[in-house]
């Protein structure tokens, strides 16, 4: 299917301002930023240990850490890169990395879903401004990590491993596809993205709602068929829990970029819709939109702020100007003194959000981290969408294939700068040539073939990248 750009009038409205006050957006977003940065710096200064991350405020708004095997871990690493990004400044370079570098051992973490939250918020965002390679692998091994929960007969990723389901998964998980799939492209194997759609399919068969609301928890049976559908944290099984109907819209909405499936784009389009739909007047959701206790209940910035990244990128697919206009409005409101901390005792950035039914209102560090997401998106103009994508390379890179040592078959990547004629091929150890893999012109780009060797026998052979002039080879290895 053919990438879809869109170049719109609309777009103009990035520079009119919904303020309540004299300032333009520009000048929040900027002012926003500095007094992230104040908040932050202030608490590093005072709390110097890289191994405990934040996670949530108490009610009197200090701030409460975790350790790595938590699921909100990588969060406050991601909100140092994006300082970082917005600064260009040595220390908050220095931060991010010392923060990251701790959560390492998250790549091998099997036992929940939130592996993708913690790497692709602190490495993901670490690869992105910096092309480490290490980044990159740990990132890969991440990917293979989260995959183990996959279930064939299921279709879908297991979100939890604890509590009375059976196999439940959640609408937080589409947000854990971008690991998968960014992985598949930069060097894992193409099951990862399989896996991915797979999961993206069935959670938009049996989390969304006709109108476009989301289950929070299905539970599945070992055949793949449906317990039950609840929540586990809004107001009632069949209410909507704003931030379960926000991490659906930014997942979906991501898994279009990578598939380019219209079907996701409609089911991103459908979230949206009721979103925006039932916000209140200050465009920031209470933490579930059916609670009938409304306006008496807690609100939720966390879900506003997700809302928000998410339908900047959104606004890239579709021509409708309303979702650039309301990303625009929550932003603005959350740059309000209403929700943001400045002037507060709070230590975070935000305040105002909710974790569940029941909870009061505090700080959280993944509202903070997506909301310097959305304030980003915002400066950048929805040029800098795509989280751990490094560039191009000057002239080409032939990756090493994977897995390897392997049986039958193989996934090779690449990258192209520029468009270029060339031939992927495969040699055994005398030099002969046994397959020809690619040998023709191609754009600039990443690219991945796989190798079927279930013709050759056990040994070591050679691919060879011919780009131009130049030539680089790398070693796989067959054993049968």
């Amino acid at each position: 299917m053919q990438n879809r750009v869109y170049c719109f009038c609309f777009i103009i409205l990035l520079g009119i301002s919904h303020s309540v006050s004299a300032q333009s957006l520009d000048s929040l977003v900027e002012s926003s930023f500095q007094f992230a940065s104040h908040q932050f710096e202030k608490w590093i200064f005072n709390n110097n240990d890289t191994t405990r991350h934040l996670q949530i405020t108490d009610t009197n708004g200090n701030w409460q850490t975790a350790g790595r095997g938590h699921w909100v871990s990588g969060f406050f690493a991601g909100c140092l890169w994006y300082l970082y990004q917005q600064t260009n400044a040595p220390f908050w370079l220095d931060c991010a990395q010392a923060w990251t570098a701790d959560l390492e051992s998250q790549k091998n973490n099997t036992g929940d879903h939130d592996v993708g939250f913690r790497i692709m918020s602190s490495f993901g965002n670490g690869y992105r401004l910096t092309g480490r390679e290490d980044y990159r692998e740990i990132i890969l091994t991440a990917a293979r990590s989260l995959a183990r929960r996959f279930n064939t007969r299921i279709g879908c990723i297991r979100s939890w491993s604890w509590g009375n389901w059976n196999y439940p998964v959640i609408i937080d998980n589409m947000m854990n596809l971008e690991l998968l799939f960014w992985a598949a492209e930069n060097g894992g194997s193409s099951t990862l993205f399989d896996c991915a759609v797979s999961h993206a399919r069935r959670t938009r068969q049996e989390h969304v709602r006709a109108d476009g609301s989301t289950y929070h928890v299905v539970d599945f049976n070992d055949n793949g068929a449906v317990i039950s559908k609840t929540t586990h944290q809004g107001y009632s099984d069949e209410s909507t829990w704003s931030r379960g109907q926000a991490w659906g819209l930014y997942g979906f909405t991501m898994t279009y970029r990578f598939t380019q499936n219209d079907s996701f784009l409609n089911t991103a389009l459908l979230l949206a819709d009721y979103f925006i739909n039932h916000l209140p007047a200050d465009q920031v959701p209470y933490y579930d939109f059916e609670d009938p206790r409304i306006p008496a209940v807690a609100k939720d910035a966390s879900a506003a702020a997700i809302a928000s990244t998410a339908l900047f990128e959104l606004a890239q697919y579709s021509s409708d100007p309303k979702y650039l206009e309301t990303a625009q409005k929550i932003l603005t409101s959350l740059t309000s003194v209403d929700y943001l901390a400045k002037g507060t005792s709070y230590q975070s950035i935000l305040r105002r959000a909710c974790q569940a039914k029941g909870d009061p209102e505090r700080g959280t560090i993944y509202a903070d981290y997506y909301f310097l997401e959305a304030l980003t998106r915002y400066q950048t103009h929805l040029s800098d969408l795509k989280p751990a994508v490094a560039p191009l390379p000057e002239k080409f890179i032939l990756n090493q294939n994977f897995p390897n040592p392997f049986n039958s078959f193989t996934t090779i990547t690449y990258q192209l700068s520029r468009p270029e004629q060339i031939n992927l091929a495969v040699f055994n150890a005398l030099g002969q040539p046994i397959a020809t893999l690619v040998n023709s012109r191609q754009p600039a780009g990443r690219f991945q073939i796989q190798w079927d060797a279930s013709a050759v026998s056990s040994g070591t052979y050679f691919y060879r990248l011919g780009v131009g002039l130049s030539v680089e080879t790398r070693k796989a290895t067959v054993i049968k």
